[in-house]
């Protein structure tokens, strides 16, 4: 192979790699790999460690100092930009009595496990959610959303998003607001004249809060009504027999039609309706006899 190009000055790798390409035979064995390989280091993180460390910085940072007080869980070998896994990111949160986390919206999607805490909500796009130990709260990609915290002690949840997968994409984006709640009754936590995207509910919309569910009903299966309470009978009437006794025809305009010929009137009963066949009469052995 030569080592010249036309202009008889530069190598044929510098010509093509200032046209923007490489070769591939350079780079065969690390795109394609025998086997998967992570940059992610096996790693457990203690919440008993971490508990003592997340209370000490709630009491020295407020939240204007500190916009989400959270402890980062960094893989050592994911650390710029820090990740848990490739495509996971997860921290632990805690806020205190009292405080409102700033409302704000990313492309990135988040998932919420509440560790500890009572009294406290979260805010997606309007909607109230509550927050109780065990609770899994998920908030989509580009929805507003805050966290109010009215109860006594302090709530700690652990936070997931998928932003370094965003991030890859290329896809990442975010926007925050400083405006105030309309109040306890409905707060709002979007921008004037702002919404979100197609696909998700308008910020500000109708939607009324949820109320909260109560420790009894939580987590109860949804069961339908039995056709005993759904609808009510109406009292004992009269019906109409479907059969004549003579000809065991159906008898009444609402049974099955009779056969050709057959003659019977219908007769009055209280009983409910029935199809089932009485017994034969002497009378109709009789007449079955004299047909023979």
């Amino acid at each position: 192979m030569t080592t010249e190009t036309t202009s008889g000055t530069t190598g044929p790798y510098e010509a093509i790699e200032k046209l923007g390409t490489s070769p591939l035979w350079r780079y065969y064995g690390e795109l394609f790999t025998a086997e998967p390989r992570s940059k992610a280091v096996p790693h457990l993180w203690s919440y008993r460690e971490l508990r003592p460390h997340m209370l000490h910085f709630a009491g020295a940072l407020s939240l204007e100092e500190a916009e989400r007080r959270v402890l980062m869980l960094v893989n050592s070998g994911m650390t710029e930009p820090p990740a848990t896994v490739n495509s996971l990111y997860a921290g632990i949160q805690i806020i205190l009595p009292g405080e409102t986390a700033q409302a704000h919206r990313h492309t990135a999607n988040a998932f919420r496990f509440i560790i500890e805490g009572e009294g406290a909500y979260t805010t997606v796009n309007g909607e109230r959610v509550h927050m109780r130990p065990g609770d899994l709260l998920l908030t989509p990609g580009w929805h507003w959303h805050d966290h109010y915290h009215e109860g006594d002690g302090p709530m700690m949840r652990l936070d997931g998003l998928d932003y370094p997968l965003v991030n890859a994409l290329e896809a990442a984006s975010s926007s925050s607001t400083t405006s105030a709640p309309s109040g306890p009754g409905g707060r709002t936590t979007c921008p004037a004249g702002s919404s979100s995207t197609a696909g998700s509910t308008p910020c500000g919309s109708s939607r009324t809060t949820s109320t909260p569910r109560s420790a009894t009903t939580r987590g109860a299966r949804r069961t339908r009504p039995s056709p005993a309470s759904a609808t009510t009978r109406p009292a004992a009437a009269t019906t109409v027999s479907c059969w004549n006794t003579a000809t065991r025809t159906p008898a009444a305009p609402s049974c099955p039609p009779s056969p050709a010929g057959s003659r019977g009137s219908a007769r009055a009963s209280t009983a409910p309706h029935t199809a089932t066949r009485p017994a034969p009469s002497t009378t109709s052995s009789r007449a079955r006899a004299a047909r023979k």
